[in-house]
């Protein structure tokens, strides 16, 4: 009887043991899979290329960054500027015209040699959100994915590296950080009650891109910034 428990016990464990590594491998391969699935989806043809709606001028020296609408809504606007400006470019948009959801586009832009660029997405119910420190020289394509609080990022394969990168985390990390700059900073400043200032967020309404104009202040709604904590990328908490 002793006998026939350790038996079973042996093979109880055994079994494990397979299927133990039998998830570990399937664990190791998942992520490589699902990286082929995606970059799949831009495996184009020079026609359908060539076929693509272009956002912003095409030029000879423009970088060309095929872009995939996976974040759930039609947008409006895309407004392009270096990181670390807070001026933003006008809508790379034509007037009327729509980057729809699960549509697929190129992006055109002439960058500068050695500079991160932000890119902001306004969507069709006003709401936006920007991905941050963009090396077009690194990025051919990318996913635009948004987040259930509004928060935009891309997932992309690295031309450098050749690896998966998904840009949510450093999103969300930064905007973390806004957050706490503007609710934590305003009160410092002297146009903490003026109003209308900005409170790290859109102001001036909307005239094709969106100026940041701050830290402090904003709608009349005194040192926590105004739009109860919009950030600069549009972010609502």
């Amino acid at each position: 009887m002793r006998n026939n428990v350790k038996k079973l016990l042996a093979l109880v464990l055994a079994m494990a043991m397979v299927l133990g590594l039998g998830c570990a491998a399937f664990a190791d391969e998942e992520p490589a899979e699902q990286a082929d699935e995606d970059d799949a989806v831009f495996d184009l043809t020079e026609e359908e290329l060539a076929a693509l709606k272009r956002i912003g001028e095409e030029t000879e020296e423009c970088a060309k960054l095929v872009l995939l609408n996976d974040a759930e809504g039609d947008i409006m606007s895309v407004n392009i500027r270096a990181a670390g400006e807070t001026e933003w470019s006008l809508n790379l948009l034509e007037d009327g015209e729509l980057f729809q959801a699960e549509e697929m586009v190129m992006l055109c832009f002439e960058p500068e040699a050695d500079t991160l660029y932000d890119i902001q997405f306004v969507f069709s119910n006003y709401t936006g959100s920007a991905v941050h420190d963009v090396d077009f020289a690194d990025v051919e394509h990318a996913r635009l994915c948004r987040q259930w609080n509004g928060l935009t990022y891309l997932v992309y394969t690295s031309v450098e590296t050749g690896e998966k990168v998904d840009t949510s985390e450093a999103e969300q990390a930064r905007a973390e950080a806004d957050l706490t700059a503007s609710v934590s900073g305003g009160s410092d400043e002297d146009t903490s009650s003026s109003g209308n200032s900005g409170g790290s967020g859109w102001t001036g309404g909307w005239t094709g891109g969106w100026t940041d104009t701050g830290s402090s202040g904003g709608d009349d709604t005194g040192a926590s910034g105004g739009d109860e904590g919009c950030l600069d990328d549009g972010l609502f908490w």
